[in-house]
């Protein structure tokens, strides 16, 4: 049996899955020329539940304000929230950056098949490691070429004004 998909439409859903609707990623990806990309999906509707659940697991307990309704299934919407420029956002809405950054996780899993994996991987075992203080410096080389985790650095500017803490722009 398949999974209902079910978008959070701003009243606090306790049956959310999915902080987008497939149309609003299609014009995500529209306007961002990924289009393409995007329709290599085989599953638009589970790509947005995955990328939600990344959202929720990733950022739980650190987006500024608290859940609009007790009940609700998601972490959006919120009270108490501003944006970057100081303005209030809506408790019924959420804000276009956090379905933007929804939006780019959906289009990940078109190659990753779990946005989490790397949460939970350990990072690559590091071969060889050289620091040098002065006009620091450091060379870092890992079996197998690189570290296992990902930075979406996208996804971190898209959620920075919302999350408490500034420093988003990490690995995972």
């Amino acid at each position: 049996m398949a999974a209902t998909f079910v978008v959070e439409d701003g009243t606090g859903l306790s049956t959310a899955n999915a902080l987008i609707s497939e149309a609003e990623a299609d014009q995500y990806h529209d306007n961002n020329g990924t289009r393409t990309a995007w329709d290599l999906a085989s599953d638009k509707e589970q790509a947005i539940r995955s990328a939600t659940k990344y959202l929720e697991v990733k950022y739980k307990g650190r987006w500024l304000g608290s859940r609009a309704v007790a009940t609700q299934a998601l972490s959006w919407p919120r009270a108490g929230v501003e944006d970057c420029d100081g303005y209030a956002v809506d408790s019924d809405s959420i804000p276009q950056d956090i379905k933007n950054a929804c939006a780019e996780l959906a289009l990940d899993t078109v190659t990753e098949s779990d946005l989490l994996a790397d949460e939970t991987s350990p990072v690559g075992i590091i071969k060889r490691q050289r620091n040098k203080v002065g006009e620091i410096e450091q060379d870092i080389e890992y079996i197998g070429g690189a570290d296992s985790t990902t930075l979406r650095t996208t996804v971190a500017g898209l959620v920075r004004n919302y999350v408490t803490d500034s420093d988003v722009l990490e690995r995972g």
